[in-house]
């Protein structure tokens, strides 16, 4: 692990995330669990029965690095196998008096943490294996001494773990417990510091800085939105979206305790960080979240497979590759596999389809196909189950991200990332015109009460006319300004496609789509004539949407032809393949064969990528030894896509070579 330590809300000073975080995020206790165990996550999270807000850091040094000293946390520290204990608990209460320590070692190091628990420099050891009722109480006791210690520093109390009601406590209890805290501080800086000619007052300086207030600077939260608004309306946006994002992580923590894992799928840790992604694909706890729940995964495939579950387990595992593509484990988990194939069936491109790793189960059911293994029957059935779910999970993806994106008022910009480019996108990709007209009216309710705030705002007043014009009336009016195709989500060309999704019976449809089309070939026609090649590519594709004609398809066959003349004047360049960027990576499978006998190679390739990145015209230009590895590499480059090259704004294709070798790991 290397990146599992603090979300981005931990970097930021404490006053600042307590300006900046809704009111129920600061519900819950903060629990840091210090583990370089990256199993140890999953079990602590499945025996907690309290509420609480639960990551993940490597190591002690790497707490103290990222965490600040004025933040009050739950500190559950796996002391197990920790050289010097003593030295790093002395550390941990050295940086920050508002940290309580509740250790986790094997039962028998009990006799070690027993007087520290007595002098009160932890609140509790908790042995290994886990204990369920143990590691809560020990939890619930430590939220207790965080609340005090906040209280008794001037900081604000960080929540308990959400359990029954705590009982009310008397002002002289709350002052015994303070003063057993700093009685409890001062042995542990004593009999626990290094050794060193350190001053006394290096304590005293640590105590005063923890418990210094910071200033509250404005929150950065609700920096920026990228419509125009009042500063209010962006800063509640913003809000608003946080407060989303935290509830799906708070639900895909509990369905992680729950175990419900990927099932159901409406209701699974894995839909609910998919979802928290689709508001903020940078967010540092979602991207956490999904390798523990790789971590999950993975173990279940070893569990499942054991135990010939091979649904269970093949399910397991192509979600765990969807997550984690490049993963150690994956190889030998796959020979594994391989080797019970017979057993297996189709089950493993089955699972690949529920999984949704569709490129993976359309590499197995090519395998399969060659290999003879399936009938004919049977490779059309899961053939056309593949391009079925296929689609349909690419439309359900594109509605999310409208949804999304309608939520974040994100309506026509950024560019290629916002509501109206993914209706486009959602209703080229076949979605129902029952599905897109709510979304498709919404677009256009927030577009209006937009452009009537934005004209209040300039102090003009805003013109008298119905709540929203019709879509032929946008249509008419787009193609006399000259905005034929441009700009993306606000074109006649944008409103007529609106038109076609959600009334298609409309009387004026067909004629204002020919007007469209026939504004999109005369734009084709001149970018021919002036050679622009790719933008009346552009332009004739647009037009191909609105239907057949006599004029497109002489515009499409003239743009063929200047298209079959430009390839053939520029030569294929050659590009080192080290330049490529793989989308699906390399994977050769090493022959069976060469396996048994021990045998070692490599194979020269040279291949082709197209614009689309897939890698065409695969050669074997030189292997060693001849022809025991030609076959896996050449497959396996076969399977590889790479990011298309792009060149003076566009891709293009290009040749290569790349030397594959075959190795065998080290006894």
């Amino acid at each position: 692990m290397s990146n599992t330590a603090i979300s981005k809300e931990q970097e930021t000073p404490e006053r600042r995330k307590s300006a900046a975080t809704p009111p129920s995020r600061q519900a819950k206790a903060q629990v840091l669990l210090v583990t370089q165990d990256d199993s140890l996550w999953p079990q602590v999270g499945g025996s907690l029965s309290v509420s609480v807000n639960l990551k993940q850091v490597d190591g002690v040094d790497e707490l103290l690095a990222t965490v600040p000293a004025s933040q009050s946390a739950i500190v559950l520290w796996d002391a197990r196998g920790v050289e010097a204990p003593a030295a790093a608990l002395s550390k941990l209460q050295l940086h920050s008096s508002h940290f309580a320590v509740v250790v986790l070692d094997d039962a028998a190091a009990g006799a070690t943490w027993q007087p520290m628990t007595v002098r009160g420099q932890i609140v509790a050891f908790v042995p290994m294996p886990l204990d369920a009722q143990r590691l809560n109480q020990a939890i619930e006791a430590a939220g207790t001494e965080v609340g005090v210690r906040g209280a008794l520093l001037g900081e604000p109390p960080v929540a308990q773990p959400a359990t029954e009601p705590a009982k009310k406590k008397t002002t002289t209890i709350v002052a015994g417990i303070a003063a057993l805290v700093l009685a409890g501080a001062a042995v542990a800086y004593f009999a626990l510091r290094e050794p060193g000619p350190e001053p006394a007052t290096k304590a005293a300086k640590a105590v005063g800085a923890s418990a210094a207030k910071a200033p509250v600077p404005t929150s950065s939260h609700a920096a920026a939105t990228t419509v125009a608004e009042s500063p209010a309306g962006s800063q509640a946006t913003a809000s608003a979206s946080d407060e989303k994002i935290y509830q799906l992580l708070e639900s895909a923590q509990q369905a992680m305790r729950d175990r419900h894992y990927i099932d159901p799928a409406a209701g699974s840790a894995l839909k609910y960080y998919h979802d928290a992604l689709l508001f903020d694909p940078n967010n540092d706890e979602a991207h956490q979240g999904m390798q523990r729940l790789a971590e999950v995964l993975f173990s279940r495939v070893q569990s499942a497979l054991d135990e010939r579950k091979f649904d269970i387990a093949l399910q397991s595992l192509e979600t765990a590759r969807s997550i984690s593509p490049n993963d150690s484990r994956l190889a030998a988990l796959d020979a594994r596999v391989a080797s019970m194939r017979a057993e297996l069936g189709t089950g493993q491109i089955q699972a690949a389809i529920n999984a949704q790793a569709y490129d993976r189960a359309e590499q197995l059911l090519d395998e399969a196909v060659r290999a003879k293994t399936l009938s004919d029957a049977k490779a059309a059935q899961l053939r056309d189950d593949l391009n079925r779910r296929r689609k349909e999970s690419d439309i359900d993806g594109l509605e999310r991200l409208i949804d999304t994106r309608l939520q974040q008022d994100h309506l026509l910009e950024p560019h290629n990332d916002n509501a109206s480019y993914y209706l486009d996108e959602a209703r080229r990709a076949g979605a129902s015109a029952a599905a897109l007209a709510p979304r498709t009216a919404e677009l256009a309710r927030r577009l209006h009460l937009r452009d009537t705030a934005t004209a209040v705002a300039a102090a003009t007043p805003v013109p008298s006319k119905p709540a929203q014009p019709t879509l032929a009336d946008l249509v008419t009016t787009r193609l006399s300004q000259g905005k034929v195709s441009d700009p993306d989500g606000d074109s006649a060309l944008y409103y007529v496609n609106q038109m076609s999704a959600t009334d298609p019976t409309n009387g004026h449809l067909a004629q204002l789509s020919r007007e469209v089309q026939l504004q999109l070939i005369a734009r084709a026609t001149a970018a021919l004539d002036a050679s622009e090649t790719d933008t009346a590519k552009n332009l004739v594709r647009m037009a191909t949407g609105l239907g057949a004609s006599a004029e497109l398809a002489s515009v499409t066959d003239r743009l063929n032809k200047q298209m079959r003349v430009r390839e053939a004047a520029e030569p294929t360049p050659n590009v080192d393949a080290q330049s490529l960027v793989a989308v699906h990576p390399l994977k050769p499978e090493y022959p069976s064969d060469a396996l048994q006998s021990g045998i070692e190679g490599w194979v020269d390739l040279a291949f082709t990528v197209t614009p689309e990145g897939k890698v065409i015209n695969v050669v074997v230009v030189g292997s060693t030894p001849d022809n025991v590895f030609d076959r896996a590499a050449r497959d396996a480059m076969a399977r590889t896509r790479y990011k298309p090259v792009i060149q003076n704004g566009r891709p293009i294709t290009v040749n290569s070579k790349l030397r594959v070798g075959f190795k065998l790991a080290a006894k």
